[in-house]
């Protein structure tokens, strides 16, 4: 021998230290219920606890929006709007945000919440707004002439007949082209 203590039976030994481990580990996985004669109510057997979450079912979505005459002078005169309340260096800020944020998205609330009015480099709307091009019903996007410059206003809305809400309010680079106008191709086959 090697002179090192190895304790008798070690197998055995290892095999009882597993068979104790084991009873352990099952015994946790059991409630207290499970245990005769045991009067302490198993968490196990509690009801679930609603933890805050609302259940139920959800309400159903806004019907898909329609591009119209009506959908477009809203965009229009809501981007107007958007950059007239915006384009005002010159205000307090409490009541420049007073103003600019009913008209704004909850992410935009956000994005703009501690502006400096100061920092906008407009002053003033110059012309009249016009509409860009916009990949979606839900998105439309509106230019707004100023005295620094045009702005382009990105409006979202939830569905038909829900409001437009202004989600960006961007300085568009001067030396900005926009691309043109995409035209429909004709169906596959024809």
């Amino acid at each position: 021998m090697d002179g090192a203590m190895r304790p008798r039976g070690g197998r055995r030994w290892r095999a009882a230290l597993a068979a104790v481990a084991l009873a352990l580990a099952a015994g946790g996985c059991t409630g207290a219920d499970d245990v005769a004669g045991s009067r302490t109510p198993s968490p196990t057997a509690a009801p679930p606890s609603d933890d805050g979450h609302r259940t139920g079912s959800f309400p159903a979505p806004l019907p898909h929006p329609t591009d119209d005459a009506a959908s477009a002078a809203s965009a229009l005169a809501l981007g107007t709007a958007a950059v007239t309340a915006f384009a005002r260096p010159d205000v307090a800020p409490a009541r420049w945000w007073a103003e600019l944020a009913p008209l704004l998205s909850p992410a935009a609330t956000l994005a703009y919440e501690g502006t400096d009015p100061v920092e906008v480099p407009a002053h003033r709307v110059t012309g009249p707004a016009w509409s860009g091009v916009s990949p979606s019903s839900f998105l439309a996007t509106v230019f707004v002439p100023t005295d620094a410059g045009d702005y382009a206003v990105l409006l979202v809305r939830e569905g038909g007949g829900a409001p437009w809400l202004v989600e960006r309010i961007t300085l568009v680079p001067a030396d900005y082209v926009p691309p043109a106008p995409a035209t429909p191709s004709p169906p596959a086959g024809s």
